[in-house]
């Protein structure tokens, strides 16, 4: 019985159903999901419901594990036998394995932070007071509009204003509104319900990667071998790769965006009749506006 019917009015969805069965997008915690990509490559994306990428790094790593003995040799290291797992572990295909275990688990996490961001504006196109209106400008215009602009903090405003002054355009029929700047800390990890779209671990898990292979080409020649060496290496890989972008987040960023703070956005709102919207627009432009609109006057 067919008793579904799509017409395609949503802008994003939440759930696809086909003979394979039902995928659904929901709120996950992007570490729970990394730590399933950890745990084995493959289980975080078939999780998001991403079943090639799943299937391909799942596929991989049982064959790399089978090929490079990993699992043999870290059997012999956490019991102490070095010299074993040294032995057993085949060098060429565990240098292949560390940097698609990385990406695995870097992909995942990165994977639910979009999907939960995608979840989150679908959920929000049922609230109608969400729903966005796109002014039609191929519509005529009626007999009064509104040129809506947007300035820096400068004299540039000044001096638009009083060119509008000069071309005839009233006092009263000029609105300055300056924006107040934002002040609320921005948060440095992404959560359940939030992500900002700035990661912090990409430059972590690249250098993991990197001294991750390092490590493990030199535990050959160290005691404690390549298992060992290599989570070593990884670990402080990413230790410094978090601490660089902490530092750039919280330090020279911070200082770039103190700086720009000092230039507050202003909105100026210039009403007119319309056959001085075309004046009004080039006024805006000449004195640097960051953008200009023109909306009909009645449609407000």
């Amino acid at each position: 019985m067919n008793n579904y019917k799509n017409d395609n009015s949503a802008r994003r969805y939440i759930a696809h159903v086909s003979i394979f069965g039902t995928t659904q997008i929901h709120l996950r915690n992007p570490y729970i999901i990394a730590w399933w990509s950890a745990a084995f490559p493959g289980f975080g994306h078939l999780l998001l419901s991403k079943y090639l990428r799943g299937f391909v790094l799942f596929v991989w790593e049982v064959v790399i594990n089978i090929k490079s003995h990993v699992n043999l040799a870290m059997i012999y290291s956490f019991q102490g036998n070095i010299d074993m797992a040294k032995e057993v572990l085949n060098t060429r295909w565990l240098l292949i394995c560390i940097p698609v275990y990385i990406f695995a688990i870097w992909d995942s996490y990165r994977t639910t932070v979009d999907l939960n961001r995608i979840y989150v504006l679908a959920e929000r196109e049922n609230v109608s007071t969400s729903k966005l209106l796109y002014w039609d400008k191929k519509k005529r215009w009626s007999e009064n509009m509104q040129v809506f602009s947007t300035f820096e903090y400068s004299s540039y405003i000044e001096l638009a204003v009083s060119e509008l002054e000069k071309k005839g355009i009233k006092k009263e029929d000029i609105f300055i509104v300056p924006l107040n700047n934002r002040t609320e800390d921005r948060r440095l990890f992404d959560s359940l319900h939030r992500a900002d779209g700035i990661s912090l671990i990409d430059l972590g898990m690249a250098l993991a990667t990197a001294f991750s292979v390092i490590g493990a080409s030199i535990g050959f020649k160290l005691s404690w071998g390549p298992i060992y060496w290599g989570i070593i290496s990884a670990f402080i890989g990413f230790i410094l790769g978090l601490g660089i972008k902490l530092f750039m987040f919280k330090v020279i960023r911070k200082n770039q965006r103190l700086l720009r703070g000092k230039h507050s956005e202003v909105i100026l709102i210039v009403n007119c009749r319309t056959v001085d919207a075309g004046v009004v627009e080039q006024t805006l432009w000449k004195n640097l506006a960051l953008g200009v609109s023109k909306v009909r006057s009645d449609g407000l």
